[in-house]
């Protein structure tokens, strides 16, 4: 018995009451105390004042032990106190022992704070999924508002006069609903799964975005300098992904500065050789590097919260101000670009972030990729999407430069109007998410009709891995609502062949 009590691997205590008569050896360890500290003690000597449900330990105690010693027995959670001042949850059995005609309680003790731990981490997990779909709705549904209103503001700036002085108030309406498409843009960064998207991305313009979003929401004590010193600052990466990234290093140091500060986004290029490469995980190779760096005054990171700031819901914050996914999503950016991220900090005097991403020599800015022509054309093009404005306003915007247009509202629709005219019809412009049949299931069974079918996907989502496979399949483009009149040209015109070089 004397074995197998002292290697049990929970902690077994015996009481009289409150009193502690015996202990094992892993009592000694989860309390970090020897056996005569806990031999001297009661319970609610390891114990905080009160427990998780408000009521004080003591009280608690004596009320568990009492029922136990009338019914028998007794299951419950408690928090127990080490001799460091930490806490830990444990489950703990309590059974009435009879001996030599006296009943005394065992006490069986679980730690479970590791267990309560990823819980906590899994609850905090599923919140945020729920977030991210939640997220994503919101934005597909808002894209397509935007979609209607973005495509009619195309058609009046073709229709009317360059010279008209109404053109200045259709530019208007065209801005606005640019400004409105990339805040739906940061609601895209929670909800979007798979590869990211990458493209010729200026990191200056990321920064400047993040910047914009900071100045209307951050403190006006907190000076934000930005001084850009690169003279490369094109890298392949997802400019959304990007900014976000800033933005959470810009909240970051801003919960580090209540009483104000200076923030300050600076970049310059850098050469990294293999030997500085070698000293970071996901081997990113030597070369020409652009480098971010993230400052500011605040109160900084002692040792100990640096060696962890990364890790996915690890904050300094109290409860319910901070999920601890911010650092840890900046982290994923920088690996998923194939970079590398330092942290300098001193405590009371401030934070330096320092994100090396290898610049893309062949970059080129999106305005020197994709001019803003138009592109007209002929021939008939079905169009399918659920939303009648989205419609309404693709079909206005085709017929413009020349195009004919039927429509369908559901992927069954679709079906069955290709089956009958597939030979008139030069090319589908595909929704991906409609009821009865998905953009998805859609295309499988148009491929099924015509192998050579021409289809455009179209979402309120960023291109995924999702879409990507789609394209591998024979899909001839994809475009994100809300378009612009231009982007939609010249999707078209590509999908048909008809792309000038």
């Amino acid at each position: 018995y004397r074995s197998l009590f002292e290697s049990a691997g929970d902690a077994i205590l015996y009481s009289d009451g409150l009193k502690i008569i015996d202990c094992n050896e892993k009592s000694c360890e989860i309390f970090s105390r020897t056996r005569d500290q806990i031999l001297s003690s009661t319970i609610v000597d390891f114990s905080p004042e009160y427990q998780a449900d408000g009521l004080k330990s003591k009280d608690r105690a004596e009320y568990l032990i009492s029922n136990c010693l009338k019914t028998g027995a007794q299951f419950f959670q408690w928090i127990h106190s080490r001799s460091d001042g930490t806490s830990f949850f444990s489950e703990t059995s309590l059974k009435r022992i009879s001996l030599n005609g006296k009943f005394y309680v065992q006490a069986i003790i679980r730690d479970i704070d590791q267990r309560k731990t990823l819980e906590k981490q899994l609850n905090q997990a599923q919140k945020m999924d729920v977030v991210g779909q939640l997220a994503g709705g919101v934005a597909h549904d808002f894209n397509n508002m935007l979609g209607g209103i973005m495509g009619n503001a195309d058609i009046l700036s073709i229709k009317l006069p360059q010279e008209s002085p109404l053109q200045k108030y259709v530019k208007t309406i065209v801005s606005s609903v640019e400004a409105a498409a990339k805040l739906t843009q940061k609601l895209l960064v929670f909800s979007r799964k798979g590869e990211i998207n990458l493209s010729a991305t200026n990191v200056h313009e990321s920064i400047n975005g993040a910047v914009a979003l900071l100045e209307r929401s951050i403190d006006r004590r907190i000076e934000i300098v930005t001084s850009f010193a690169s003279e490369n600052p094109f890298v392949a990466g997802d400019p959304v992904i990007l900014q976000n990234a800033f933005l959470n290093l810009g909240i970051n140091a801003r919960d580090a500065m209540p009483d104000g500060g200076v923030l300050t986004y600076a970049t310059v290029n850098v050469s990294l050789d293999s030997e500085f490469c070698s000293n970071y995980p996901f081997s990113p190779a030597p070369g020409i590097y652009i480098e971010i760096a993230v400052s500011d005054t605040g109160s900084g990171m002692s040792r100990d919260v640096i060696n962890r700031a990364f890790e996915p819901f690890f904050t300094t914050k109290p409860v319910g101000e901070g999920t601890g996914l911010g650092l840890s999503a900046v982290y994923g950016a920088e690996r998923d670009h194939k970079g590398i991220i330092n942290i300098y900090s001193e405590v009371n005097i401030g934070t330096v972030f320092k994100i090396y991403l290898p610049v893309d020599e062949s970059a080129q800015s999106v305005e020197e990729l994709f001019e803003e022509k138009i592109y007209e054309g002929e021939g008939l093009i079905l169009v399918v999407d659920d939303e009648p404005d989205v419609l309404k306003t693709a079909r206005a915007q085709l017929t413009s430069i020349g195009y004919d247009v039927i429509v369908g509202h559901d992927g069954e629709e679709a079906l069955e109007i290709y089956r009958k005219r597939k030979d008139e019809i030069s090319l589908i412009l595909l929704d991906m998410i409609m009821p009865k049949l998905s953009g998805k299931e859609a295309f499988v069974k148009l491929q099924e009709i015509d192998p050579d079918v021409r289809v455009i996907l179209s979402s309120g989502f960023n291109r995924d891995s999702g879409f990507s496979a789609m394209i591998d399949r024979g899909a001839k483009g994809f475009i994100q609502k809300p378009y612009r009149l231009y982007s939609l040209s010249r999707e078209v015109a590509s999908a048909l062949g008809r792309l000038d070089d």
